[in-house]
Parts: structure tokens; sequence; C-alpha cells
């Protein structure tokens, strides 16, 4: 019995305590950012000399602001932006010459808005460390474009014989539905940084997509398009801006 009365009176004195930040009457405002770029060129010798280069550049931005209606619990609002590019050169060599014998391209272009509601409730250990649990809920708008141009040559004269380009095209809205737990930290009495260690995502997407082979314009398909998914992600798959988050209290 002493030990059961030991862990309920443990429990209240967690559930009832709040840092100075984290009480009724405050305000929060805190996001993420993230900026990632890379490149990789690799030649190699298969039975043709190929030359392959990769670029990749990606932007995340997502602030929010909040309201404490009671102590360690807030209610707030976010807003997202995400844009990402990539693109891909594949040349391929007639042994080692520089004679082309193939080329194909592939650039791809998406960008996500987002406006969602969140609440969250803290659970502090102490004065500077705690628990923390936030569903969310939020709608976004997303468009994606990729590009695919293929060149081909002839082996004996080296002049362009074929040329096949192709364009996709989409444009959709989703709901997004999340529930993320983590712990946060204070290193200064107005200042925490939160740490995500997971999250559960239940996500609903619809919206139209359109197919054009560019070299043959009658050749254009255009469709209809809805999704749902349900995703749980851990810590060791999540990206930088989806890991830290950094607020400030007022």
């Amino acid at each position: 019995m002493k030990t059961i009365a030991t862990i309920a009176a443990l429990f209240i004195a967690i559930t009832s305590y709040a840092q100075e930040g984290l009480k009724e009457g405050y305000k929060m405002l805190g996001g993420s950012f993230s900026f990632n770029v890379s490149e990789s060129d690799d030649d190699y010798l298969d039975y043709f000399m190929v030359d392959n280069e990769n670029r990749y550049t990606s932007f995340g931005f997502s602030p929010y602001y909040g309201r404490f209606y009671a102590d360690n619990q807030l209610i707030g609002l976010r807003f997202g932006v995400l844009t990402s590019t990539s693109a891909n050169q594949y040349v391929r060599y007639l042994d080692s010459t520089e004679q082309i014998e193939r080329r194909n391209s592939t650039d791809r272009n998406s960008t996500n808005l987002s406006l969602g509601v969140f609440w969250r409730y803290y659970l502090p250990m102490n004065d500077k460390i705690g628990f923390l649990v936030e569903p969310a809920l939020s709608g976004y708008w997303e468009r994606n474009e990729y590009h695919y141009l293929l060149e081909h040559y002839h082996v004996l004269s080296y002049e362009q014989n074929d040329v096949n380009e192709y364009e996709a095209n989409s444009t959709g809205y989703g709901v997004l539905l999340s529930l993320n737990a983590g712990f946060y930290f204070f290193p200064l009495p107005q200042l925490s940084l939160e740490v995500l260690l997971g999250n559960f995502v239940s996500d609903f997407a619809f919206g139209k997509s359109t197919n054009k082979v560019l070299d043959d314009l009658e050749l254009e398909d255009e469709r209809n398009y809805s999704s749902f998914n349900i995703n749980f992600k851990a810590v060791n798959s999540f990206r930088f801006d989806e890991l830290i988050r950094l607020n400030y209290y007022f």
C-alpha cells in the first residue's frame, strides 16, 4: 500500500507542477526550420562508360503560436511550408570515348502548404525537463511536377535519333491527423527545446493529375486520385525539422 501511495503522490506532484512558462495565461511562439542541399556525381565503367549526376534541395519552415488556457495545457495554430527540387542526369558513352549513346534527365519539384490546430499537454519532471503529448489536425495543399527527357543516338553516325519527353503534374488537397510524443528542456526560463521521439500519422489526400507526352500532344491523360495512409514514425526516421523544435514563452 505504501508503494502505491508513493507512486500516486509522485504522479499528482508531476501533473500538478508547472514551469513558469507553462502556466495559465502564458503565450508561446515557436517552430522549426530546415534547409538541405546534396549533390553526387558517379562515374563508372560497365559495358558502357556512365556518368550519373544527382542534385537535391529542400527547404522547410513551420512556425506556430499557442496560448496556455490552463497550467501545462496549450492550444495553438500552426502553418507550414515545405518545398523540394531534385534533378538527375544519366549519360552513357560508347566504350571510353566522348561519343554519347544515350542521355536521359529527370526533374522533380514539390510544394506543400499546410495550416492546422494542435493541443499540447506537458508533464514536467522538474524545473527544466519533462515530457509532452501533442495531437494535431491540419489541412494542406500540394503540387508535384515531374519532367523526363530521353535522347538516344545512332550507334554509327552519333546523330540524335529518338527523343522522348514526358511530363506529369498533380495538384491536391489533404487532411492530416497526427499524435506526437517527445520531451522538452528549458536551457533558459523563457526558452525551450523539444525533441520528438515518435508520432502516429493518418493522412487522407485527393486531387487531380495530368500526364503528357510532349512530343505527341494528343497523348494526354487527366484523372482524379485519392489516397489514405496510416504511418508510425520512430525517432530514427524523422527529418531534422520534424525532430527538434524551438519555443519562446512570454
